[in-house]
């Protein structure tokens, strides 16, 4: 009985045009570039069971252009390296029935054009289908049980147009669906909670994100820019079920315009960071925390308007926004803020506090671009560092009077390193 196939035993063979494996085999490994330019080899099958069977080595079907049928058998916990490479179409490939996943590298660089993922596979491995060129459409049996996809299962597969993602996934990996450059449209399901590093970058077909009934869809612990280099990518609606924008993302997209739901409370981390094109965004009543870096180095963006619920701005929040000049509080009472939240903002020179603040908070304004601003009677509070580092700041006014403007609470270093040495009153001037 034969136990090792070894490496190149029948490559270059010309004449070779099936290969069957006796039910029963005791076959333990079948080594590198064992079938490899065989031409004519149109059929490999195991024609049982093969629980032995540990290894496939390194391009083990190498430029088989005919390979069409292929039937495999083994354990699912077997070690492969590419062994399709370069092999034919495979429009007839049948998995064990016991197996999970599909291993690390299995279909890799194959011809293959379309492939329907059996019911039971839980798991599609690293770089599955890496490359596979050809491949335009895969689908999922009804039923699927698949949960994970892994890190560049189909990077590159720059012909695959249609993928319908089962309601069973909960990941999608680093670099899933990388290169994919005819992928135009992609429905993440409900059941969906963690989305990888550039999952779906250079996707520069792809032009319809659809997020219908997602909640919340954390970035994987490397950070997220899932859609880095989607061009056509320019727009997305956020369904009214999300509560949360996760980290990274929409970082790095190609977004136009945003309007966040009243059902979102959050922007993560770097939540829209690095949008070059973003413009326009609206936030709805209901949020209350704006993360770090949320909208850093958005260079279009030329206003925002913060919601009546917002606490909470985090580091950095709007920093580097080149053409920044609005910010509308109206209606808000009280929001803290991180350090550098509005600064090498050069637009943002002057800014409206509405009646309705009472407290300005920690860092609101540190190292801003402010030359002039107007503080309302209503304020009793000016948190640290508020002002810290506004050296253009040269006109501070207050609309109250001297002794409102003495019973006002003020933290450490409100207005350290500030442009400005007095604060103009209603009935005088208060020099600090």
């Amino acid at each position: 009985m034969v136990i090792t196939i070894s490496g190149s035993c029948f490559k270059s063979n010309k004449y070779l045009t099936s290969v069957a494996i006796e039910d029963g085999s005791i076959l333990e490994t079948i080594g590198d570039n064992a079938f490899a330019d065989c031409t004519a080899l149109k059929s490999f099958i195991f024609a049982g069971t093969a629980a032995k069977l540990t290894n496939i080595g390194k391009n083990t079907f190498l430029n088989d252009t005919a390979l069409d049928k292929f039937t495999m058998a083994g354990p699912n916990n077997i070690t492969v390296d590419s062994p399709l490479y370069k092999a034919g179409k495979l429009s007839d490939v049948t998995l064990p029935s016991d197996w999970t996943s599909i291993p690390h590298n299995f279909f890799a660089g194959s011809a293959m054009e379309s492939y329907v993922v059996p019911r039971t596979i839980e798991t599609i491995d690293n770089n599955a289908f890496d490359g596979c060129k050809s491949l335009k459409n895969i689908t999922f049996e009804s039923g699927s049980s698949l949960k994970s996809i892994g890190d560049s299962a189909f990077v590159n597969c720059s012909s695959l147009a249609a993928v319908t993602l089962p309601q069973t996934l909960t990941k999608i990996g680093n670099s899933a669906f990388e290169g994919c450059a005819s992928l135009a449209a992609i429905a993440l399901p409900s059941s969906l909670t963690n989305l990888g590093y550039r999952a779906f970058k250079n996707c520069t077909a792809l032009a319809n994100l659809d997020l219908t009934d997602c909640g919340t869809i954390e970035g994987d612990s490397w950070g997220g820019c899932p859609f880095t280099g989607c061009t056509a990518l320019t727009s997305v609606t956020i369904p009214s079920g999300m509560e949360k924008i996760g980290k990274d993302l929409f970082a790095d997209s190609c977004l136009t315009s945003i309007t966040i739901p009243s059902t979102v409370t959050e922007l993560e981390t770097e939540a829209f960071s690095n949008c070059k094109s973003l413009a326009s965004v609206t936030l709805s009543e209901g949020l209350k925390s704006i993360g770090d870096s949320a909208f850093e180095n958005d260079a279009l963006l030329t206003s925002i308007a913060l919601p009546t619920t917002l606490k909470s701005l985090g580091e950095y929040a709007f920093h580097n926004c080149a053409k920044l000049a609005s910010v509308d509080f109206t209606g808000c009472n009280a929001i803290s803020g991180g350090v550098y939240l509005f600064h090498e903002d050069p637009a943002f020179t002057t800014v409206t506090i509405p009646s309705s603040m009472t407290e300005i908070g920690s860092y609101l304004f540190t190292r801003s671009s402010l030359t002039s601003i107007v503080i309302p009677a209503t304020v009793t509070k000016i948190d640290n560092n508020a002002f810290d580092y506004c050296q253009a700041l040269t006109n501070f006014q207050f609309a109250g009077t001297m002794a409102q403007w003495a019973a006002i609470t003020k933290g450490d270093n409100w207005h350290n390193n500030a442009g400005f040495t007095t604060v103009v009153c209603t009935d005088g001037t208060v020099t600090l």
